[in-house]
Order: C-alpha cells, then structure tokens, then sequence
C-alpha cells in the first residue's frame, strides 16, 4: 500500500490539489485467484478518497481497452499478466 501511495503522491499537484489519474498505472500481482477479489476489496475501500479505480483482471474477468484505460489499479494473478504481457489483444 505504500508504493502504491507514493506513486499516486508522484502525480499529485499541489497547485491544483488535483492527481493526474491518466499519468499512471499500478498492477499489483496477486498469487491466487481467490485472493484477487478480496485485494480488490481492499484497495477500492483505501483509494476511494482519492478518486482511484481498482479493477480485477483474472480468467474470470476480462477488460476491454476502454476499460484499461479507465482504471489506475489493475489487480490480477501471475497466469492472466504473462498472457498480457505475451499476447495484447483488445480485450485481455
């Protein structure tokens, strides 16, 4: 949790109180499926305030482009991040 805050602190503005939320993006890579959910959970609760979107990316769930986009926080497990990372498709 404290990297992921410190990258959101990297793209804060103090000027405009305001965090580029299209400047980044965080994967946090999660061991066991089952897990992913609950990790989403968590972080969703914790960066709310901030304006981050979390989203689950497993074999179960899949995003669009769009989607990807859209989210700053990508949680998925080691599997579905070596079939991105090999094979990017408009929908992962």
């Amino acid at each position: 949790m404290l990297t992921i805050l410190h990258e959101i602190g990297k793209n804060y503005n103090e000027a405009t109180d305001d965090i580029d939320l299209d400047a980044f993006k965080i994967g946090c890579i999660i061991p066991m499926k089952a897990f992913v959910q609950e990790m989403v959970g968590n972080f969703e609760t914790r960066l709310k305030p901030y304006g981050i979107n979390v989203t689950e990316l497993t074999g179960d769930r899949q995003l669009t482009k769009q989607q990807i986009a859209e989210t700053q926080n990508i949680v998925t497990t080691p599997e579905k991040w070596n079939v991105i990372i090999r094979k990017p498709t408009d929908r992962s």
